[in-house]
């Protein structure tokens, strides 16, 4: 909920999960937002915690990106197209 009331006050949430980076990119990213793109400052304990959520969930891959969705989450390749 904290990076939803945050983030998604500026852009979309796809700018986010479209992004991969540790800890340091992250705080990072958060810097150069406050100062350049006129970010609030964030209460520390809610940086925190955004910090903890995206390290965990959009932390860097080996494929740079989220990995593909599973086989069994994409269209039937029978689907008619008219």
């Amino acid at each position: 909920m904290l990076v939803t009331g945050h983030c998604s006050a500026c852009h979309s949430l796809q700018l986010v999960t479209t992004q991969r980076g540790d800890r340091d990119f992250w705080l990072n990213t958060i810097r150069w937002m406050q100062r350049t793109q006129k970010l609030w400052e964030i209460p520390p304990d809610q940086e925190e915690i955004i910090l903890n959520y995206l390290e965990t969930h959009y932390n860097e891959t080996e494929w740079g990106r989220r990995p593909p969705l599973a086989a069994s989450l994409m269209p039937s390749e029978n689907v008619n197209a008219n």
